[in-house]
């Protein structure tokens, strides 16, 4: 708890906001975050590193390993020309044009996945011990998620995070109160104003509003979408997840 407590004031300020109500979201990272250096110390790349800041060390390290795990990965055209025959309504430009583009993403896709993986084979192998009580005590004191019930309900889910002072975010909103009216019993439509769920904005990597992010019946990403979206490709995409 200490030492939870002693990272948290490290934070810039942005962070502290975010995690200042979801200490246990905080304390998952905190978990992955010593994984990876453990792992970083097993493959000697932290003994390589010559820094007096035990933290930043740590930063370091991990950092090392990262670049590691995704050094290899390679996006043949075969690829390339398949997501860009996928998606070409969405994309400007021809193949030839922007297929170095393509593969530069389907690269740095590939090695989130392979991170993800990792880290992931690293928590099952790994020992940790959670404090229960603590844990409890720490989602008694958590904000309601509007997303958690939602993507629990068997049903496709549409969340908009926007912002009151943004027009494009203002053109969405009469768009979003009909769409919840029109799938009420189909499909979950909700809004959120960035600045009442930081924790949110961060978790799902927001770096634009609006946003828009389409999950499926199951609670699983299906598609995002970045700026104005016009109702009909709203309603395309809830077709495409089941909803008519």
């Amino acid at each position: 708890k200490e030492y939870l407590e002693k990272i948290i004031q490290l934070l810039p300020e942005q962070y502290k906001e975010i995690y200042k109500n979801d200490k246990l979201s905080f304390l998952e990272e905190l978990i992955v975050r010593e994984l990876l250096y453990q792992e970083a110390e097993r493959m000697g790349i932290a003994s390589q590193i010559i820094e007096k800041d035990i933290e930043k060390k740590k930063d370091l390290a991990i950092q090392g390993l990262l670049n590691e795990l995704g050094k290899d990965l390679e996006v043949s055209d075969k690829e390339a020309e398949e997501f860009y025959q996928s998606h070409k309504d969405e994309i400007s430009g021809n193949f030839s044009e922007i297929k170095e583009k393509i593969k530069e993403y389907l690269k740095e896709e590939k090695r989130k996945e392979k991170i993800d993986r990792f880290i992931e084979e690293l928590k099952n192998k790994g020992k940790i011990i959670r404090n229960e009580e603590w844990i409890k005590q720490q989602e008694r004191l958590k904000p309601k998620n509007p997303l958690e019930k939602a993507l629990k309900s068997k049903k496709p889910t549409v969340v908009d995070f926007g912002a009151g002072y943004c027009m494009p975010c203002k053109m969405m909103l009469p768009i979003l109160e009909e769409l919840k009216k029109e799938y009420k019993d189909k499909a979950n439509i909700i809004i959120l104003e960035i600045s009442e769920y930081r924790d949110l904005a961060y978790k799902y990597k927001i770096k634009v509003i609006p946003t828009q992010i389409f999950f499926d019946k199951n609670g699983n990403e299906y598609w995002r979408h970045e700026g104005f979206l016009p109702k009909e490709e709203i309603i395309k995409k809830l077709k495409e997840l089941g909803c008519e």
